[in-house]
């Protein structure tokens, strides 16, 4: 039966976010919510990605608001997690797929030569087969909050936040690219329509359609965006019931859940 997985991070009391949280929660429509074992290490800013029925739960900041390398994966059938072995990269605020039976992390921020937090372009690669991590070529540019998605044989990797190289401040930015896996090299596919921008916004992939939901620089969007990805053209975007930011989301048997 679809069922929905519930990974918390942190929450937010009087406008401050609180201590990172190791809850996780299903839900089916037979039973309702129920709790799970929760993850061996308290997380927030992190990312989650389905390979091969196992889910695995990547960096993050921890309780004490530090970058996290660690990896842990879940086994559904035995309601139980481990540690594998962690990426070579901390980071939080990045963005994760599954492609080939491969699990790909991409951006993200880390620790800069500064002490301030650097927006990355690292993508690093694991192999659940043999527990290694391989580094693949980087991004055009650093981006956090962006999303990915395996799409056919390509991942396509969606908006997100970038520093400006002349004022280097942090923006919302429009660009979409694609990754091929054959000749591992990143390129530009197409730009967000309408000259919008987004970032946090929740992505899934239908056939060869890509779908952007919500997301936006300061407010939450109100549509659903559509990317044809093999003709490479944006089609007549729809309106969600209201506008929403900083979205997640996951699916089961074809089914997306946000």
């Amino acid at each position: 039966n679809p069922c929905l997985y519930l990974f918390t991070g942190g929450l937010y009391q009087d406008q401050e976010l609180t201590k990172p949280r190791r809850d996780v929660w299903l839900y089916s429509p037979r039973n309702g919510w129920q709790g799970l074992a929760p993850m061996k290490i308290s997380r927030v800013h992190h990312t989650v990605c389905a390979v091969d029925g196992f889910i695995y739960a990547i960096g993050g900041l921890d309780s004490n608001n530090r970058l996290l390398t660690s990896v842990e994966r879940y086994d559904p059938v035995a309601d139980s997690w481990r540690f594998v072995r962690s990426m070579p990269t901390a980071r939080a605020g990045a963005c994760a797929a599954e492609l080939n039976g491969q699990l790909f992390i991409a951006g993200g921020y880390g620790d800069s030569t500064e002490g301030a937090s650097a927006i990355t372009n690292i993508v690093e690669c694991y192999d659940p087969f043999t527990n290694r991590w391989m580094q693949r070529s980087g991004l055009r540019f650093g981006r956090c909050n962006a999303s990915l998605t395996c799409v056919g044989d390509a991942l396509y990797l969606s908006g997100g936040l970038a520093t400006d190289r002349n004022t280097m401040d942090t923006v919302s930015i429009p660009d979409v690219d694609i990754y091929d896996a054959k000749n591992d090299r990143w390129r530009l596919s197409n730009y967000m329509p309408r000259g919008v921008t987004y970032h946090s916004t929740a992505s899934f992939a239908s056939g060869s359609m890509l779908y952007l939901i919500g997301g936006s620089p300061d407010s939450g969007q109100s549509g659903v965006e559509c990317l044809d990805t093999r003709r490479n053209v944006w089609l007549e975007d729809f309106p969600l019931p209201r506008e929403v930011l900083w979205m997640q989301r996951v699916t089961s048997r074809d089914v997306a859940y946000f």
